[in-house]
């Protein structure tokens, strides 16, 4: 079912085109629409910088946002998962690779088990959780080349994370000095409060440097919804009708 759809953005009316199946799915079936939203959401973001001579530092060859935590939706970790499969050889065997480093890298820090169940941890320990990674230096297994290999399909908060600040401080421990683009609305936030996969009202992300073996132990067990009902939570969410769980991370 495809259908016009109206967001206030900014305090102005931003129309968008979503086709949905009227069919019962999981909220992994709508994730190119999620995409979608998101970048038109940032779309507008970015013009109200434009429109306030605020230049935008990010760019291609710029990686220096890299080593941070990347908080996915699980349908996101099982989207990376298929997507590394996916993969031709010996691209596939280079990925996996570089996934298992930063698998002991977490491991040999204390991390991992952390990192593989992020459910019930508050704010101020999701803070230092993101500085602790940072610390650690740990490369996104998808750059390459200080670029993002996988940019058509790179996560949510990755098309959400733009900053006016110098790069340099993306890539330091400490998110004081770091100026990021206000986002009018947070796609991640709505698409973590209506993924069916809270627990007692506290949202579950999956850190992306684990999605692999996050996603191989957590198989989708939500219950199915009509894909047209989704997209209408999604939208009600976004704009504010409903409010989103919490301990949704914002690294």
């Amino acid at each position: 079912m495809t259908a016009n759809a109206s967001l206030l953005l900014f305090g102005h009316p931003v129309e968008i085109t979503v086709t949905a199946p009227v069919d019962s799915v999981q909220l992994g079936a709508i994730l190119p629409l999620i995409q979608q939203l998101a970048d038109t959401v940032v779309e507008v973001a970015v013009a109200e910088c434009r429109g306030q001579r605020v230049a935008i530092s990010c760019k291609k060859g710029c990686g220096a946002c890299c080593t941070q935590a990347v908080p996915l939706a699980p349908a996101e970790a099982r989207f990376i998962r298929d997507l590394v499969e996916a993969l031709p050889e010996p691209r596939r065997t280079t990925v996996r690779h570089r996934f298992r480093e930063a698998h002991e890298a977490l491991a040999q820090a204390g991390l991992l088990e952390t990192f593989l169940d992020t459910r019930g941890l508050d704010s101020a320990e999701i803070l230092e959780l993101g500085r602790e990674y940072l610390r650690l230096q740990i490369p996104c297994p998808f750059l390459e080349d200080q670029a993002c290999s996988i940019h058509p399909q790179r996560p949510i908060r990755c098309r959400e994370y733009l900053v006016t600040s110098s790069p340099e401080f993306c890539a330091g421990p400490e998110a004081a000095t770091i100026t990021r683009v206000q986002l009018p609305a947070e796609v991640l936030s709505a698409m973590l409060a209506v993924g069916g996969e809270a627990s007692h009202g506290v949202a579950r992300w999956v850190p992306l440097t684990v999605a692999l073996e996050w996603a191989e132990g957590n198989p989708d067990l939500s219950m199915p919804r009509p894909g047209t009902r989704l997209v209408q939570e999604l939208f009600e969410t976004l704009t504010g009708t409903k409010l989103p769980p919490a301990g949704v991370p914002s690294f």
